[in-house]
């Protein structure tokens, strides 16, 4: 039997390192459990637009910002 798993990187999500399996922006999300409808994502100074979650890379020491609206005047 073979068993593949997952690598294992250290990544930078909002200032905090973390250990992220997730392969790709999208799985990131689902990793951290944010709500994904009304966010914007940041990796390493770039946003991402999100027709590209599925397919931008998530790599070690990639640093990462995700912001959502905040109402106020």
């Amino acid at each position: 039997m073979i068993v593949f798993l997952k690598r294992v990187k250290m990544t930078v999500v909002d200032g905090k390192n973390l250990q992220m399996k997730a392969e790709n922006v999208a799985e990131m999300i689902v990793e951290l459990k944010i709500e994904k409808d009304f966010i914007a994502v940041v990796k390493n100074g770039k946003i991402v637009p999100r027709t590209r979650w599925d397919t931008e890379s998530v790599e070690k020491d990639d640093v990462f910002e995700i912001f959502s609206p905040v109402s106020g005047g």
